[in-house]
């Protein structure tokens, strides 16, 4: 006995349509598979770069503070130093009025403040060239940290 021709081309199992319509389905869960964990692979780098980004900005912030401290620091041990040279100014012109009177009485304390001045204005300018180097590094990195980035934008 002959097979059916009809039954061959009916079936669906034996049917060449039905076939390649599987394995379309079957193409078609794959790509849903991988669009899927494409998907989950991005939100994983979102959530992680948004994790990045909220570290890094608290860590900015905490470099804010600690610049601020140091400042803070440096002007109380500038205020400190000239407190000092003040005291000392003040000590060697009490033992200058202290001792025997004489014609250069006058020209010592001229003098000694002269000396206050020049250590008070060379601290200063040793101060402003400090904050001008540190200015200057911090710049530098800024520089660096940009031309890192635009390579590593470029490649």
């Amino acid at each position: 006995m002959l097979p059916n021709p009809n039954y061959v081309i009916n079936n669906p199992m034996l049917n060449s349509r039905s076939l390649s319509s599987s394995s379309e389905t079957l193409n078609n869960i794959d790509e849903d598979q991988d669009i899927l964990e494409l998907h989950a692979a991005i939100k994983n780098a979102v959530n992680r770069e948004n994790l990045l980004h909220t570290r890094l900005q608290e860590l900015e912030g905490r470099l804010g503070i600690a610049i601020e401290a140091a400042e803070l620091g440096w002007q109380a041990l500038i205020k400190e130093d000239k407190l000092l040279a003040r005291i000392e100014l003040l000590e060697n012109q009490l033992e200058i009025f202290t001792r025997n009177p004489t014609e250069d009485q006058n020209k010592i304390i001229q003098l000694e403040n002269e000396k206050h001045d020049y250590q008070i204005h060379a601290k200063d300018s040793l101060r402003a060239i400090c904050l001008e180097k540190s200015d200057v590094g911090r710049k530098c990195a800024d520089l660096e940290n940009l031309l890192t980035t635009a390579r590593i934008e470029v490649n």
